[in-house]
């Protein structure tokens, strides 16, 4: 099965969504400006970039001055994102002739599920199974906070578990980037944020502090696998978001607290394709169930820094919610 668009709400990181995808440097990353011998061995690979998360971790590895290579689905897009900063190769899951020439060569990998393929166990394992296959030593894998059997993550987290490969699972909360993703438009255009999040509360991380942390795996390679539960250091309700964008874009941004029949259908009227919608009402109901609020301070021990707070994403990229603007 293969839903178009959003399969759950923690991660929009793919940049095939016809949505805008914006870098900003933290103050502490001084320059990314790194020059790499293309000639020189690829060992780090990168799957999911650009994208929400994969852009930054590119960034921050070449700022670390990684030897990296990209493989990217959208070849071009990838060409004109990195220039000559990076090895690029195409990349397909659904196509075994790819993968020699993203794995070879390589000892560890940062992957990230593409939003597309929802049955990982025949759209990502084989692919996993080959990097194992050709010497492939340590997978940085972008998971999800909550992780259950129902979700598609939970079967490449257990192909890796058997795996002779060292793994580092980053179990991420909500991305504070879906707001300026899938629902930028709610907020830009409408000024409300559209969810069926009831009264409860999510615990939201920066997709800038994920690709941190991915950095930091990749690094800081120890010898045993590890499991990184990753959130912002702070649980809000859709209120406490709503009047976080009011304070911050000058004008009122309401949460109107709409029921499950009520998103789906404005969702529908407005295009969105139905399975999505399902699988975001499904996504929800753990909000609502107070199943999402939960923090960890975990990026905080690692990067030795607070995570990124939402005012700070919201000032960040508030022109993106500008009127008029078209979001670019």
């Amino acid at each position: 099965m293969i839903v178009s668009g959003l399969f759950l709400c923690y991660f929009l990181d793919s940049t095939s969504l016809n949505t805008p995808t914006t870098r900003i440097s933290l103050d502490n990353a001084d320059s990314f400006e790194v020059i790499i011998d293309m000639k020189s061995k690829s060992e780090v690979l990168i799957i999911g970039a650009p994208g929400n998360v994969g852009s930054y971790v590119v960034d921050y590895a070449l700022a670390q001055k990684m030897k990296l290579r990209i493989a990217a689905y959208d070849f071009n897009d990838a060409k004109e994102s990195f220039k000559d900063d990076v090895d690029i190769c195409f990349f397909d899951f659904f196509d075994q002739s790819t993968y020699e020439s993203a794995f070879s060569g390589i000892k560890q990998a940062f992957i990230i599920r593409p939003p597309q393929i929802v049955d990982t166990k025949e759209g990502m394992i084989p692919a996993l199974q080959f990097a194992e296959e050709v010497g492939v030593e340590h997978m940085v894998f972008l998971s999800l906070s909550g992780i259950n059997r129902r979700m598609p993550h939970y079967y490449v987290e257990q192909f890796l578990k058997r795996s002779s490969m060292r793994y580092t699972f980053l179990r991420a909360g909500f991305f504070m980037q879906n707001f300026s993703t899938r629902f930028l438009q709610d907020i830009r255009d409408r000024d409300e944020i559209f969810v069926p999040a009831g009264k409860g509360s999510i615990s939201l991380i920066d997709t800038r502090d994920i690709a941190s942390v991915a950095v930091y795996a990749l690094t800081n390679q120890a010898k045993e696998n590890r499991i990184y539960e990753l959130t912002g250091n702070v649980s809000l309700n859709y209120y406490d978001i709503a009047n976080v964008f009011t304070k911050i874009l000058g004008r009122d941004i309401v949460y109107p607290k709409p029921s499950p029949k009520d998103f789906k259908k404005k969702r529908l009227m407005l295009g969105w394709h139905p399975e999505m919608i399902e699988v975001l009402d499904m996504l929800f109901r753990m909000v609502r169930w107070r199943l999402a609020g939960k923090t960890s301070d975990n990026l905080e021990k690692l990067l030795n820094r607070e995570p990124i707070t939402l005012e700070k994403f919201v000032e960040d990229h508030k022109y993106l919610w500008m009127k008029n603007t078209g979001g670019v």
